[in-house]
């Protein structure tokens, strides 16, 4: 019996490389506009991914970040605690597509109507821009899918996390994963992970009775409010 392909975990620079590499083929057969358009439009996909993430996670309302630019986003990203190294690469490409939105196809048409044709150098910037794109666009994919936007956030089932002086709680479930979370809510309604665990299976009566009072005493052991009430 074939067994399943693990999924790999764990890639290092020289294999993101290559995978980005690989990412940039279907650009080869494309004219410069068309690259710019492409580059343009995945960009905007990715910003539309990184609101999406900041409602999803941080509580954000969508509709309040509609007329959000890329860079705007960006920076609440990181003001909410984002990973420092993915919000660097996305710092650097807000200064890429800012140049390929607005001077771009400027220096592009200068270069045709005074040398008749397109020079590398005036298309590296698109290159480098989209190479990042591509870059970020699969770690962006690894990241959620790992759900390792926050580097504290390590999935481990009930490990504790440091005590602020005052906050809530938001429980929700993943069917995906089958997976509950359990959040801190501050007062100023940022969103922190505090633990995740796996659901037990159907009908297990006893592993649910034992689920549900770990769950409940975790959650009463992480509030101010329970502990001030209960003296805990």
């Amino acid at each position: 019996m074939p067994t399943k392909k693990k999924r790999r975990v764990h890639f290092g620079p020289g294999d993101i490389q290559r995978i980005v590499l690989k990412r940039l083929k279907p650009y080869a057969k494309l004219s410069v506009f068309e690259q710019f358009a492409m580059f343009v439009g995945k960009a905007q996909v990715l910003e539309l991914g990184l609101k999406g993430l900041l409602a999803r996670r941080f509580g954000r309302d969508f509709e309040q970040m509609e007329r959000w630019t890329l860079g705007r986003t960006t920076e609440e990203l990181k003001k909410r605690g984002l990973r420092k190294d993915f919000v660097a690469l996305l710092e650097s490409l807000v200064k890429l597509r800012n140049f390929a939105a607005h001077e771009l196809l400027v220096s592009d048409a200068l270069m045709r109507f005074h040398t008749g044709g397109t020079t590398r150098a005036a298309r590296r910037p698109l290159e480098h821009g989209i190479y990042e794109l591509e870059q970020i666009l699969f770690l962006h994919d690894w990241i959620e899918e790992h759900d390792a936007w926050v580097l504290q956030d390590a999935p481990q089932p009930y490990s504790r996390a440091p005590t602020p002086r005052s906050h809530d709680h938001v429980v929700q479930i993943s069917e995906q994963r089958r997976e509950l979370r359990i959040y801190r809510l501050d007062p100023r309604g940022t969103k922190t992970l505090f633990t995740t665990a796996a659901l037990p299976a159907a009908g297990a009566e006893s592993a649910l009775t034992e689920f549900a009072k770990q769950l409940g005493e975790n959650l009463l052991m992480d509030s101010p409010s329970a502990g001030k009430l209960l003296k805990l």
